[in-house]
């Protein structure tokens, strides 16, 4: 989002109801397309499991529940408005970019449901390129020297100026999602430190979309879900580009990707993620991991997917299932415990 999905929600369910998350997926059919059984099922309620497809909050419930995260391509990321201000300058979105903290977003924000990335591919894919993202890692000292090199100076007063023009930045988020708040503060403070002004604008979604069309920011707080190859074609030249970026040698080395095939397409994205860290068109934040929630000791491996949470359920591992439940057919007993068939 800034996509059609709309405002993501802001509170999770409470402890008490971990079963009815939403969306709330259908259970596995058999082979054939034939419905499950009963006793999985059953199995599936017993368990109190809950789906997150990209919720940070699962493991703030309580301690009576774990979760079994799953990687998605829905990428969290800060806009630049490529078009004006100081960020028409590259230098200055890579130092933009290397006052990110990722890793702390991740950890902090998400509560470790995310995988912190500095390209628009996530880490866990073989086309992630490792030096072109440590160009653009968590390095407020090399952001300060960018700075500079852009024409940046401080003042008495210890805040950056380019000559008589103070460094001032409006940061765009929407209101209605915590996380995206969270992350926008984190970055302020370090930008911030840097001596620039920062002005935090939170906006309901309504307004949140209706600024980003305008071109009301210099910065904003977005969420997409990337399609299963990475292609960033949207944000960098398509309707999600609203910082009004443009870059031809980008887009020719976007193009070659696309087109290439085995070697060739890992030649063409080493290239690629080079020129888009010299660039800095956007700077990613962490891909999302969605969660299934279940009670402690009820189950173990999962291999939960997102287009699958209950992903090879015939080799979960049940332990501790109560005397009274019928443990699903198919499912390995735990160590010492006896399977009712």
């Amino acid at each position: 989002m800034p996509c059609s999905s709309g405002p993501t929600p802001t509170t999770p369910p409470p402890p008490s109801c971990p079963t009815t998350p939403s969306p709330w997926p259908r259970p596995p059919t058999r082979r054939g397309g034939s419905p499950p059984s009963t006793a999985a099922v059953g199995f599936i309620h017993s368990a109190a499991l809950g789906f997150y497809p990209t919720s940070p909050y699962a493991l703030g419930y309580s301690s009576s529940y774990e979760t079994a995260d799953f990687p998605t391509t829905t990428l969290l990321y800060v806009g630049f408005r490529a078009s004006g201000g100081m960020c028409r300058s590259p230098l200055v979105r890579r130092a933009f970019s290397l006052s990110l903290d990722r890793e702390g977003a991740v950890r902090s924000d998400l509560s470790g449901h995310g995988d912190p990335a500095a390209l628009p591919v996530s880490p866990l894919s073989g086309e992630y390129s490792q030096s072109a993202a440590d160009a653009l890692s968590f390095d407020l000292e090399q952001a300060a020297a960018l700075l500079e090199q852009a024409g940046y100076e401080k003042g008495e007063d210890g805040l950056l100026y380019q000559g008589k023009a103070p460094a001032e930045v409006t940061l765009l988020v929407n209101s209605d999602n915590d996380v995206r708040q969270a992350i926008a503060g984190r970055l302020a403070q370090a930008l911030e430190e840097l001596g620039v002004t920062v002005t935090v604008n939170r906006l309901p979604w309504s307004g949140y979309t209706a600024a980003l069309a305008g071109g009301q920011f210099d910065l904003y707080l977005g969420e997409v879900r990337l399609t299963g190859d990475f292609d960033p074609s949207a944000l960098l030249s398509g309707g999600l580009n609203y910082g009004g970026f443009s870059g031809g040698e980008l887009s020719a080395l976007l193009s070659d990707w696309r087109a290439a095939r085995g070697d060739a397409r890992t030649r063409a994205g080493e290239a690629l993620w080079t020129r888009f860290a010299q660039d800095a068109p956007f700077a990613p934040v962490c891909f999302k991991r969605g969660s299934l929630l279940l009670r402690w000791g009820m189950a173990s491996n999962l291999n939960p997917t997102r287009a699958n949470p209950y992903y090879k359920m015939d080799q979960w591992i049940t332990a501790g299932c109560p005397a009274a439940q019928i443990c699903f057919p198919g499912a390995k007993p735990g160590k010492g415990e006896n399977r009712n068939e």
